[in-house]
């Protein structure tokens, strides 16, 4: 199933927008029909690692996320956040594995941006330096 025919159905939802909705070895020019065609905005994901990246998904897309683990820092992604407004994109600070750590160095950017991503799991917990374990089976986590 193509990313044509499942756009439509996405937005009778009220999805807002789709993340990266093509395989990273499709084209630009694939990107560009897409975004021309498709019925929901389009969010760079994979497509906008680093600054240099920016420039280029404004064809394609009407915003991008950024991640401390794909970008390198703050400084990095605060460059970012500067060159995607002056192509008038919008702004996703996202997460995949970084920690409380990356992301409450991320808090301070949020002013700066138009989502934030937020950890939809409740899984460990802390009390100081003891880690407390979920009582559930697995790893424990569960969607909040």
């Amino acid at each position: 199933v193509d990313a044509l025919t499942m756009i439509p159905l996405l937005k009778e939802f009220d999805v807002e927008f789709v993340e990266e909705p093509l395989k990273l070895d499709c084209s630009p020019p694939d990107y560009e029909i897409l975004a021309k065609q498709s019925p929901l905005p389009l969010m760079a994901d994979e497509s906008c690692r680093v600054l240099e990246d920016v420039p280029k998904c404004r064809r394609s897309f009407q915003s991008i996320n950024i991640k401390l683990s794909k970008c390198g820092g703050l400084t990095e992604a605060r460059r970012m956040i500067s060159a995607a407004r002056a192509q008038g994109l919008k702004i996703m600070l996202g997460g995949f594995v970084e920690s409380r750590v990356s992301v409450s160095g991320f808090a301070q950017l949020s002013p700066l941006v138009d989502y934030a991503d937020k950890d939809p799991y409740k899984g460990v917990e802390y009390n100081g330096s003891q880690i407390l374990l979920p009582d559930r089976p697995g790893i424990g986590a569960i969607l909040k």
